[in-house]
């Protein structure tokens, strides 16, 4: 069995709970009502899997194969809810189909950038949307009246070719795959201060620099349109295209971080960094943004301890004592935050600060230079003392244990 209870413990009051509030119609369909979507939830929330599909995907899987058990047996054996589903999942599979995602970006259509395969989608850059989408997107856009949507000005066009089940699923996968891009591209990007500028926004800029136009379609190989619908930025400003001050070394430099990641011994752990760092430089919200921000480097630090994160964030740099500080202060700034919901004084030049250390440890994340083999091993790496005299002094201990157990 792929799937199992969260901690290997069967949530029996859940289950007792979602039996009792299913019921059968008079026509032999099974009903229930809407206070057991919060247990669905929270039964759902205790299951192990290592599915690769969208969560909510999976979840409406899940559901059904609750339904499917009380039809069959009134849920009598719980591990026969996680068989159903891995059942249902594996099903699915063997129905996966080709997708097209046609997006844009705010990058002038004006340079060649190279294809890129990336997460099992492949990438690619258009200065001219490819004519087999043309029409079929335009129809898509123009279909909503009561909409101001359009093409944006001079934005690169964008083909994410990836497979799925279903278009939620190949739209979810499509952008994942871009948003990894996007966050490479963000990590190798410099971001100078502009101190003379009147938007604190722009003094200490930690937004995405590449961002994507209104609207995304989905189309099958063919051209034609996947879905009745289309998806859109709800939170889209017109911008203007950006230039690339070096086209080809910003070229070569995702060329290498990428096939760092596609190598990365633990390809889970870098993916889930990168998200989340797209999803934190995305946030509107400078506060929320703090908060995505620290989130990633928890993820980066593999702690959720705020004393570690200081100790480990410092691990990375010559000036350990000053870093430690700093982060002292981050943390300080994060906790009032969070406990005291005072936003924190000076938050756009604190956001710069953060993301300036993500973008080194990512870096070092991804070029594995200590050659380690897991999450954990770069766990215990920078869980290590960095004082020469305490390394000194375990190495003595480790020396006295080796030679008592005669090795």
């Amino acid at each position: 069995m792929i799937s199992s209870w969260l901690k290997k413990s069967t949530p029996t009051e859940l289950i007792n709970i979602i039996r009792e509030n299913f019921s059968v119609t008079p026509d032999g369909r099974t009903g229930y009502n809407i206070e057991s979507t919060f247990f669905f939830d929270a039964l759902f929330s205790l299951v192990t899997h290592h599915h690769d599909l969208d969560n909510e995907t999976l979840y409406s899987y899940f559901k059904s194969s609750l339904i499917r058990c009380f039809e069959t047996n009134k849920i009598q054996k719980p591990d026969d809810i996680l068989r159903e589903f891995d059942r249902t999942v594996n099903t699915s599979k063997s129905k996966i189909k080709t997708f097209i995602l046609v997006t844009s970006i705010n990058v002038k259509r004006i340079y060649q950038i190279p294809r890129k395969t990336v997460h099992n989608s492949i990438i690619s850059f258009h200065n001219i949307i490819p004519k087999k989408y043309a029409s079929s997107r335009s129809k898509q856009i123009e279909s909503q009246p009561d909409h101001d949507f359009s093409e944006q000005e001079n934005f690169t066009f964008v083909t994410i070719t990836t497979k799925a089940i279903n278009p939620e699923h190949a739209f979810r996968n499509a952008m994942k795959s871009m948003d990894i891009v996007r966050s490479l591209l963000q990590v190798g990007f410099v971001k100078n201060m502009q101190l003379l500028s009147n938007n604190k926004e722009h003094e200490y800029p930690t937004k995405s620099i590449i961002q994507y136009g209104q609207a995304h379609t989905l189309h099958f190989p063919n051209g034609k349109s996947a879905s009745d619908n289309f998806w859109y930025e709800p939170n889209y400003k017109k911008i203007n295209a950006i230039s690339l001050r070096s086209p080809d070394r910003t070229y070569k430099e995702l060329s290498h971080r990428v096939r760092q990641l596609n190598k990365s011994p633990y390809y889970e752990h870098c993916l889930s960094i990168i998200s989340s760092y797209a999803d934190a430089t995305d946030s509107k919200d400078t506060e929320l943004r703090f908060m995505k921000l620290w989130v990633t480097l928890e993820k980066l630090t593999i702690t959720d301890n705020s004393e570690k994160i200081a100790k480990r964030v410092a691990f990375f740099y010559e000036e350990r004592a000053l870093y430690e500080r700093l982060m002292e202060s981050l943390r300080c700034s994060r906790n009032t935050h969070i406990h005291g919901g005072n936003k924190p004084i000076n938050i756009e030049q604190k956001n710069f600060q953060l993301c300036q250390i993500i973008d080194h440890l990512i870096k070092f994340t991804l070029a594995n230079a200590f050659k380690l083999s897991s999450r954990q091993e770069i766990q215990d790496l920078i869980s290590f003392p960095t004082e020469s005299k305490t390394l000194k002094s375990q190495i003595a201990s480790l020396k006295m244990v080796q030679k008592f157990i005669g090795e």
